[in-house]
């Protein structure tokens, strides 16, 4: 191996070096986005699922009032309080998740769901007060028609673009995640590739490099013998290029003193 070699020896090892860097890199930013966006699809899907029990608590509430105030049954209030803690927590869900984008919306749902609440409480105050009113009836049917025509409708107005937004993201990551897993493939394969040919390369580079060594100490030791003036050890380097020629060029020299000697001494 000639030191010419050695250097594109050590200039492909770095282009392979950097070329694997350069793939990790990408998988590493691949795997980034990836994670992100599972991220984002959780906390969408956490938002669709706290707005569907949201309607299943309202309903239920709706309903334990309705029966209260037919019934007088004071356990459809504990039933009633139950459907308000669900409704409260989910709601917690979404403002956790959504306060910072959409905090006008949520603040006008949060004022309707406040007044409807009160609406209930009215109905529910009303019959306590005295069971044979139909004025109960009455704020209950006001109650609903408010829910119908005012909380209702906000809540969907939050809830219809972030469901459609969930079924289009989920469509768009089945697609992301089988191009990914293509891309990722390919680059596992092209990363198999440089590092296979990075520790060939490398090989070679150490077997070479060892020659190289050799072959300057044989030389380094026969520039010392023919210093100290013996000049009856050839130099045996068999290494082609630069190194191999240095050597042919000392043993030259040595053998033409050794020649030019013997000539003084006749």
């Amino acid at each position: 191996m000639t030191l010419k070699n050695v250097r594109n020896f050590i200039f492909v090892i770095a282009i392979i070096t950097l070329l694997m860097v350069v793939a990790n890199m990408f998988t590493s930013n691949t795997l980034s986005n990836a994670v992100q966006a599972v991220l984002d699809l959780t906390t969408l899907q956490e938002v669709v699922f706290a707005v569907d029990q949201m309607n299943v608590a309202l309903e239920e509430e709706r309903i334990a009032v309705g029966q209260f105030q037919l019934s007088g049954d004071e356990e459809l209030l504990t039933r009633m309080y139950a459907a308000r803690d669900t409704y409260d927590e989910h709601w917690g869900v979404i403002m956790a998740n959504r306060r910072d984008e959409q905090i006008d919306l949520l603040t006008t749902i949060a004022d309707n769901r406040e007044t409807y609440q009160f609406m209930l409480d009215e109905v529910i105050s009303s019959y306590q007060s005295n069971p044979s009113n139909n004025d109960s009836a009455s704020k209950l049917s006001t109650a609903i028609t408010y829910f119908l025509q005012v909380l209702d409708p906000s809540i969907s107005s939050f809830a219809e673009p972030e469901i459609e937004n969930f079924a289009s993201r989920v469509e768009v990551e089945k697609v992301i995640a089988t191009n990914l897993q293509a891309r990722e493939t390919v680059t596992a394969i092209v990363g198999l590739a440089l590092s296979l040919a990075g520790v060939v390369m490398s090989f070679v580079y150490v077997i070479g490099t060892q020659r190289i060594v050799a072959s300057i100490t044989k030389i380094i030791d026969a520039a010392n013998s023919i210093s100290r003036g013996d000049l009856d050890v050839p130099i045996d380097v068999d290494q082609p290029g630069e190194i191999g020629e240095l050597a042919s060029a000392i043993e030259r020299m040595r053998t033409s003193l050794k020649a030019a000697i013997e000539r003084l001494r006749r």
